[in-house]
């Protein structure tokens, strides 16, 4: 009978159990990896961008907004070519709408397309560690697994310069220069 009340307690504690493992708001997002250890396991990159956006009708009425491009295989980002996946655009509406501020706060950005999340944290001094180097990194959740991603320092070079669907399914003109380029 004894056997039988722990197993009714235990029971009764896993529903608890579940839900608090399953929910992760950020994940395990301030434990960097040592990115001297770091070996490159994908073709994939993410770029982090300041972007121009503007309407067909009107190149003179653009503005600045933010915005995360993953290419399945880096190296088809080289020479202007649009992303696989866009995330939604994202502006700092406390500074008047322009840029986010990426260095030293942490940001989330979300992939309409695949529902994808990246909670991306750069360095405060990362405008400044020199174009190449190590500012950051990036998690990214997505099919329900989390992964890594070490970011580096761009030198603001135009990644793309074209029309793009956007989440609302609108064909904005954007043009997009990479901050920071991310890979795992």
């Amino acid at each position: 009978m004894f056997a039988l009340s722990l197993l009714a307690i235990a029971l009764s504690l896993l529903p608890q159990f579940v839900l608090s493992a399953a929910i992760l708001p950020h994940g395990p997002h301030h434990e960097a990896r040592n990115s001297s250890s770091v070996e490159k396991r994908t073709t994939e990159i993410i770029y982090i961008c300041n972007c121009k956006r503007w309407t067909p009708l009107n190149a003179n009425d653009w503005y600045p907004a933010s915005y995360v491009a993953w290419y399945a295989d880096w190296t088809f980002s080289n020479d202007g070519e649009n992303p696989d996946a866009i995330t939604y655009e994202y502006r700092d509406w406390s500074q008047g709408g322009s840029t986010i501020t990426f260095e030293g706060v942490e940001q989330d950005f979300t992939w309409p397309s695949s529902g994808a999340i990246a909670y991306i944290h750069i360095a405060s001094n990362g405008l400044n560690v020199g174009s190449g180097n190590y500012a950051g990194f990036l998690w990214r959740y997505n099919l329900g697994a989390w992964q890594q991603f070490n970011c580096y320092l761009d030198n603001y070079r135009t990644l793309f310069n074209n029309d793009v669907v956007d989440a609302n399914g609108q064909y904005p003109y954007l043009h997009c220069n990479s901050l920071y380029w991310c890979t795992y």
